[in-house]
């Protein structure tokens, strides 16, 4: 341009000098390049300081780590200053994407059945030849656990056998977790046909269990009529009843009956019959 002004207030500038004077000036003003606008951060800024703000425990792992990693791409961004204006639009819109995926952690508010600390009873079962794999009385401390409300049975052990059984439960509904629980198998409960008196003596007479359980023993309990304290004797499993002796002639007899299994230094007991009366003893 100061050439071409130079030319122009030549007043003897000859036409050749005139002419290659806008030829210059003509090249000078098509090599022209419009200059490139400042590069804008303000906005990825923004929302880098709010990202970095962000409590780390509200959201879950995975959508918190793919915010770790936009949060490093965009501070690289910030801090290089020869970062184009595409590279920090491109890094807000993977940042403002990473922002909008995170994902709430879900709080826990179940009761844990694994906690070590808690403390489980099951209660006993009755031999039945079957597996046992349901209908499971749990406690949890003080509370009871209903099966199919509180837990599910996930696993059972053989439970066919009078001795210890176990299942394993899952929690449900308020509880989480699972848990390996032990309970007794017991023989089952007989019933007393008999209790005939004799002179000083009862015969009781009673149903055995089935073979199939293999109890050790059987118990007869038996008492005067109206008073507190039993008296106990033992008979072999292959008997079915018992005399009693040495009674009191003229008193009236209680008598009641259960069978036990000893499996591997460990008693296991039916429950007691129902009573039975005598008649008086002659």
């Amino acid at each position: 341009m100061t050439d071409a002004k130079a030319v122009l207030d030549n007043g003897s500038a000859t036409q050749a000098a005139v002419d290659t004077a806008a030829q210059e000036l003509t090249a000078a003003l098509a090599a022209l390049e419009v200059a490139d606008a400042p590069v804008d951060k303000a906005v990825l800024q923004h929302a880098y300081d709010a990202a970095k703000a962000l409590p780390s425990d509200k959201y879950t792992s995975a959508t918190w780590g793919a915010l770790q990693r936009e949060i490093t791409d965009t501070k690289a961004i910030l801090d290089n200053g020869a970062a184009t204006q595409a590279q920090v639009d491109s890094a807000l819109k993977e940042l403002t994407s990473a922002l909008a995926g995170l994902s709430a952690a879900i709080t826990d508010n179940r009761v844990a059945i694994d906690d070590p600390a808690a403390r489980f009873a099951v209660g006993d079962r009755v031999y039945t030849g079957s597996q046992l794999k349901s209908g499971f009385a749990v406690t949890m401390g003080d509370r009871r656990l209903y099966e199919g409300v509180d837990f599910v049975v996930g696993t059972a052990g053989a439970n066919t056998k009078i001795g210890k059984g176990s299942i394993t439960i899952i929690g449900k509904g308020d509880y989480s977790g699972s848990r390996l629980l032990e309970f007794k198998i017991l023989p089952t409960k007989t019933s007393i046909s008999k209790a005939k008196a004799g002179k000083k003596s009862v015969k009781v007479s009673y149903k055995k269990v089935s073979s199939s359980q293999q109890v050790s023993k059987y118990q007869v309990q038996y008492r005067v009529k109206g008073t507190a304290s039993w008296k106990t004797v033992s008979v072999a499993a292959s008997k079915s009843s018992v005399t009693l002796t040495k009674l009191k002639k003229g008193k009236v007899y209680q008598v009641q009956v259960r069978s036990y299994k000893v499996v591997s230094g460990a008693t296991y007991y039916s429950a007691w019959s129902a009573s039975k009366y005598s008649s008086k003893v002659k």
